[in-house]
This record gives structure tokens, sequence and C-alpha cells, in this order.
């Protein structure tokens, strides 16, 4: 489905950069993502926050592949989006967060890498972004702080 910002509008945002093929930090964020959420349900407050975890490698992250990727993992869906789009629109707006990440060719089974900063990224009910954490290292009692005093 099209997925627009727009909609969550209202909510605290956690944004993180990932892609499916990535063989280092992006499954790290992901599980810390998934627990955060427990922590957040814990809180009472997990309504009132939504996860969008967008795919820095668009050409090969397709829906179904998200899809798949979602399914593997086991994550627990609720208030948790996974997006990809054109790589113009995707760049364009992670560019917003200081995300840039730079895509490599390689010698692996893929023939590429693409390196990319271990940044997760606060976003307030107004769609301004807050703050910015290191997404392997997450410190849930600083963000759950942080978001509560967005809400």
């Amino acid at each position: 489905k099209e997925f627009l910002f727009s909609k969550l509008k209202g909510k605290v945002l956690l944004v993180s950069y990932i892609f499916t093929n990535c063989t280092d930090i992006c499954h790290i964020i992901n599980h810390k993502m998934n627990e955060f959420k427990s922590r957040l349900r814990e809180e009472g407050i997990e309504n009132k926050v939504a996860y969008v975890s967008i795919s820095i490698d668009p050409q090969n992250d397709t829906p179904e592949k998200l899809k798949m990727h979602i399914e593997h993992m086991k994550f627990s869906m609720k208030n948790w989006y996974f997006v990809t789009g054109s790589i113009g629109s995707v760049y364009k707006l992670i560019s917003l967060a200081g995300i840039f990440p730079m895509r490599e060719q390689t010698d692996n089974d893929l023939g590429y890498v693409i390196n990319h900063r271990d940044r997760i990224t606060l976003v307030d009910t107004n769609g301004n972004i807050r703050k910015h954490y290191k997404g392997t290292t997450m410190d849930f009692d600083i963000i759950i702080k942080d978001m509560k005093s967005l809400i």
C-alpha cells in the first residue's frame, strides 16, 4: 500500500534506515526496535508511537521482499511500517535525517554492499526530527523519556 507520513501525524515516530540484504547492523537495529516495542507496551504508550523502517536499498527491497523479510524475522507489525519507493524519493527523504548511504560493488554473493550510519531518528507529532540515536545500542530509558516529553 502507498505509505504517507501524513497518516501518522499526531504520533511520535521512531524511524530506522535498513535494507534486507544487510549483513551488518540492520538486523541488530530491527531486533532492537522490535524489543523496544515490548517496552513501550509496558509503559502504556505503544498506541501513541509508530515505527517506520525505510529501506535504503529500494532497487532491491520491493514491497514483496520487505513482506517476506518481516515474516521471516517474525516481527510484530502493530504500528510498524516498512517502506520503500523510488531511489530518488527514498534518498531525498533519508537525506533529511543525515543518511547518505554509499553503495559499493564487492565480490560477495550480492555483488554490492551499502555502507550507512547506525542511526535511528525520533520524530515529533508534527513530523519534525527531534533527535538521533545509535540504533544498535538503543538506550530504551532515554528514548522513552524523550518520547514521553513529546506526547
